[in-house]
């Protein structure tokens, strides 16, 4: 082997190096079945919401299955349904490992979205809820859910 094939060999090893080493994988980042950390919120609302009533929302929020503890920002939104633009914010606060909760009162009957907001410095999540108070709302809450449940049936059947 000349002079020159051994520095043209060298020169190749070291670039081969480089790109193998810049190609690991960082299993430190992921759990036990080899998923990427995230965020699962359990919405909790109670079943009767009476108007006028101090109401107590809740947010388990757990991380790859674990309570979340120190969320950066934990909040609800809440709107009356077609209102967006008067949805009032409210501050949850962390009542326990991962349980994260405020407090909201209803003034009016009406189907009411709940929209949680979590997050951490690289995590997010944001699940909504569609809630009734009153039996009007009740009614029409459930016609529309026995509507949805009825179209993904129909749509299934289709080929």
């Amino acid at each position: 082997m000349t002079k020159t094939q051994r520095l043209l060999f060298g020169f190749t090893f070291l670039i081969v190096m480089i790109i193998l080493s810049s190609c690991t994988t960082d299993v430190a980042d992921t759990d036990e079945r080899g998923f990427s950390p995230h965020l699962t919120v359990d919405l909790q609302i109670p079943a009767n919401i009476e108007l006028q009533q101090i109401v107590v929302l809740k947010l388990d929020v757990k991380k790859s299955g674990k309570p979340f503890e120190q969320a950066e920002l934990a909040e609800f939104i809440i709107w009356s349904e077609n209102k967006m633009d008067q949805a009032v914010t409210v501050k949850a606060s962390e009542s326990s490992p991962g349980l994260y909760e405020a407090e909201h009162v209803f003034s009016e009957d009406g189907i009411y979205i709940l929209k949680s907001h979590v997050a951490s410095s690289n995590l997010e999540v944001m699940p909504a809820k569609r809630i009734a108070i009153g039996a009007e709302a009740i009614e029409r809450i459930a016609a529309l859910e026995q509507h949805e449940t009825g179209e993904s049936e129909s749509s299934a059947n289709h080929h």
